[in-house]
């Protein structure tokens, strides 16, 4: 097994992640729970009020939070090489188990980023986990056991 995140490639990806301008969002997300709170607390709260905060976040977020944003976005990248010598078999979830095909090494030019991603890569049991359901599937014996542990 050859895991196909290096240093540079996690490093291109937290910049990625940071760059990603979520602001608009979030301000949708504010103006909803600031609506909710105005419409179901015991008291009234003047639309006034709630665009007043609503304007003074919107505010701090652009002033602040979007700089930071914009400088993640022009951050120089790492040069990635993500091509592993010799063949591969790709193991991936293809939304009811695991598949494995055997690729070209030129696959790995790209990194995919999902939810199970750090479970599937970065934790011992997520190979593990991995190569035993694709020899379920491919042996079609979804009682199969290694004979020893893998990991």
């Amino acid at each position: 097994m050859i895991p196909r995140l290096s240093g540079p490639t996690l490093i291109n990806a937290v910049f990625d992640v940071m760059s990603y301008d979520w602001i608009e969002k979030g301000l949708t997300d504010l103006r909803s729970g600031l609506e909710f709170i105005r419409t179901n607390m015991p008291f009234d709260i003047p639309v006034e009020h709630v665009e007043s905060v609503y304007k003074y976040i919107k505010q701090f977020l652009d002033d602040n939070i979007k700089i930071e944003i914009e400088e993640m976005a022009k951050a120089t990248r790492e040069d990635v090489v993500l091509m592993p010598p010799g063949n591969c078999i790709h193991f991936y979830r293809d939304g009811v188990s695991v598949t494995g095909k055997k690729i070209s090494c030129e696959f790995f030019d790209s990194l995919e980023i999902s939810r199970t991603m750090l479970d599937d890569h970065l934790v011992g049991i997520g190979y593990n986990r991995m190569l035993l359901d694709y020899m379920r599937h491919h042996l079609e014996d979804y009682q199969f056991v290694f004979d020893q542990n893998i990991v």
